[in-house]
C-alpha cells in the first residue's frame, strides 16, 4: 500500500487571507492531480509566517477548513524573535486515520521545534502513527536534518517536512522512511529532498514495508513502551 504526501514548498502572500487561501487550494488541487493523498503546508503559511492575534476573534479569523486532527504545538520556542511567546503549550500527541487512494493511515503532526525533541515522535508512535508530518518554519541544516533522520528510525514510523522557501527561510522539505534496512542490506532513508526555492514535493511511503520493519523491530518498540510505563507510573 502506498501513501503519497505532498510537501507544498510555497510562498504566502504575507496575511492576505483570501490571496493565500486562493492559492491554498489550487496547491491543493494541483497535489491531487500528482496523485497525492495528503498535501502538507508549513508552518503559519496561511498567514504568511505573521504572527496570530491573542484575541479571540482574531485567532478564530485564522481557521479554515474542516479539523479532523487537534493537535497544539507542545515544544513552543521561548527566544527572542520567536512567535510562540503568547502560546500555551500542547500536553497530548493526537493520532488520526487517514483515508488515501489504497488504503488507511494511521497520522500524527508535529509542529517545527517539536521534531527537535525525541519524546513527541515517541508519544507519537505508541499513540499508533504510522507516518508523522511537520508543518515548519525554520532555516534548515544537517543539524535538523539528521534529526529528521532519526525520529523516523528510532519512532519506526514515516516523516514528512514541509518547510518554507526562500527568503521566508531556506527550504529543503524533505521526507524519509524508518526503513534502514532489508533483506540484510542497509538502505537509503532518505526519500525526497527540495531545493530551497518554491516547488511540490510528492513523497509516496510504502506502508507494507514500514509495516513489515515495526514488526520486525517490534523489540524496540517494546521497550520504548516499557519505558514510557516506567515513566508514567504514579508514585507512592
Amino acid at each position: 500500500m502506498k501513501f503519497r504526501v505532498a510537501l507544498l514548498q510555497v510562498s504566502p502572500f504575507g496575511n492576505d487571507q483570501g490571496r493565500n487561501l486562493a492559492k491554498g487550494l489550487q496547491y491543493c488541487r494541483d497535489s491531487k492531480a500528482l496523485g497525492a493523498d495528503l498535501a502538507v503546508f508549513p508552518e503559519l503559511w496561511n498567514i504568511g509566517l505573521a504572527p496570530c492575534p491573542i484575541d479571540a476573534a482574531g485567532r478564530e479569523s485564522n481557521w479554515q477548513g474542516d479539523v479532523v486532527l487537534n493537535y497544539s504545538k507542545v515544544f513552543i520556542c521561548d527566544y527572542e524573535i520567536g512567535c510562540d511567546v503568547n502560546c500555551s503549550p500542547g500536553e497530548s500527541f493526537n493520532v488520526c486515520t487517514l483515508s488515501g487512494a489504497e488504503g488507511e493511515v494511521r497520522v500524527g503532526a508535529m509542529i517545527c521545534a517539536d521534531r527537535e525533541f525525541p519524546e513527541p515522535a515517541t508519544e507519537l508512535m505508541l499513540n499508533g502513527a504510522e507516518l508523522m508530518v511537520v508543518p515548519n518554519a525554520c532555516t534548515w541544516d544537517d543539524i535538523r536534518r539528521a534529526g529528521v533522520k532519526t525520529r523516523a528510525f528510532e519512532s519506526l514510523a514515516g516523516m514528512a517536512v514541509a518547510n518554507h522557501p526562500a527568503p521566508l527561510n531556506n527550504g529543503h522539505s524533505q521526507a524519509y522512511t524508518c526503513v534502514a534496512w532489508k533483506d540484510g542490506k542497509p538502505r537509503q532513508t532518505l526519500m525526497a529532498n527540495a531545493g530551497e526555492q518554491e516547488e511540490v514535493l510528492v513523497a509516496s511511503f510504502d506502508l507494507d514495508e514500514i509495516r513489515a520493519f515495526r514488526i520486525a523491530e517490534s523489540w524496540r518498540m517494546e521497550r520504548l513502551r516499557q519505558r514510557a510505563r516506567k515513566t508514567h507510573a504514579p508514585t507512592s
